[in-house]
């Protein structure tokens, strides 16, 4: 028997970029809605908690005393008793559809944990060692995926002012390398730019004019020769 085959890609970073942090939240966010959405349109609704565990059905009596008064009931006031036959045909149908409706229940939340872990697998493998972190304790998906979303997704302007205070408060004042201050701007550029509400604030000004802001008016950076 062939054994069925996972529709996720092991090598999952070929599509989605490891996550690092704040800086690349949205571009992994991104990626990798449209990676869960092109193997399994129920991997982002999992995501999303649009897709959760099945609650356990509520099953039929299989009691004798509650199928005699339901067949008394359908039998009207002043009608007939219910016959053993008909009580033992009633807890019969009532076994059936419980089988049913738990053989239904079983598979379907067989289907949610296969897919639940292999989502796991997916942010842990798409997650550098930081990010992942924050979840290796979890088995579900969703909480991991909010975990991550609280630590990254900086959705408030309170957080984008604090991020552009971090980033304008970076100077070039000739004792570090100049590598190391634009590696500096860089990263804080970055993590600025992962917020929803950045635009707001780095539209106001070129980008010539923004980098600007950074150098002194009494040095400049050197062309490294």
């Amino acid at each position: 028997m062939t054994p069925s085959k996972d529709p996720f890609d092991i090598d999952v970073t070929k599509d989605v970029p490891k996550l690092k942090g704040q800086a690349n939240w949205l571009t992994w966010q991104r990626n990798l809605r449209n990676y869960l959405r092109s193997k399994n349109p129920d991997a982002w609704d999992l995501l999303q908690g649009k897709y959760t565990l099945p609650e356990e059905p509520a099953l039929y009596s299989e009691e004798e005393d509650e199928n005699m008064r339901i067949l008394a009931v359908r039998a009207g006031e002043g009608g007939p008793l219910p016959t053993q036959q008909q009580l033992e045909r009633s807890i019969e149908q009532a076994r059936q559809r419980n089988q049913t409706l738990l053989t239904t229940y079983n598979s379907d939340c067989k289907k949610w944990k296969q897919l639940n872990y292999s989502i796991l697998v997916i942010l842990g493998t798409t997650c550098e060692a930081s990010p992942a972190s924050r979840f290796q304790n979890c088995e579900s998906a969703l909480e991991a995926y909010v975990l991550l979303q609280e630590a990254y997704e900086t959705s408030n302007f309170a957080t984008v002012v604090r991020l552009y205070n971090k980033w304008a408060s970076i100077r070039y004042n000739g004792t570090s390398s100049q590598e190391t201050f634009l590696t500096c701007y860089a990263d804080a550029l970055n993590e600025l730019r992962g917020t929803r509400s950045s635009t707001i604030i780095l539209n106001s000004c070129s980008s010539s004019q923004r980098f600007r802001t950074f150098l002194p008016c009494s040095r400049s950076l050197q062309t490294s020769t």
